[in-house]
């Protein structure tokens, strides 16, 4: 039962990809964006007990999955997560949203 990402190797840097592979030019595209955002937390629960189970299966993942995984966590926990603001910087968000949107999206996540 392996876990893999796409690209960098992580399981918590998938999640990063995916929003650079998105795309953000309508109401619907950051609406997709902000259901990604709250099933991060459950996502995250379903990898680990996929890892679980792959250990009780006798399982594990490959060192080439897990290379560098204690320093890219890290390095996420201590940033700023700006890849996640991205698309909220982005020129299509102040024209998909009202003003008023806007603000209560930025007050409220």
């Amino acid at each position: 039962m392996p876990i893999n990402s796409v690209g960098t190797g992580c399981a918590t840097y998938g999640f990063i990809e995916a929003i650079e592979w998105m795309r953000f030019d309508t109401r619907d595209d950051y609406l997709k964006y902000q259901s990604r955002v709250k099933a991060i937390a459950d996502q995250m629960d379903d990898y680990i007990a996929a890892l679980r189970e792959g250990v009780r299966r006798g399982y594990i993942s490959s060192v080439d999955v897990c290379r560098n995984f204690e320093s890219q966590l890290n390095n996420l926990i201590n940033s700023e997560l700006e890849e996640f603001y991205v698309p909220l910087k982005n020129d299509n968000y102040k024209t998909v949203f009202t003003t008023e949107e806007q603000v209560i999206y930025s007050l409220t996540h």
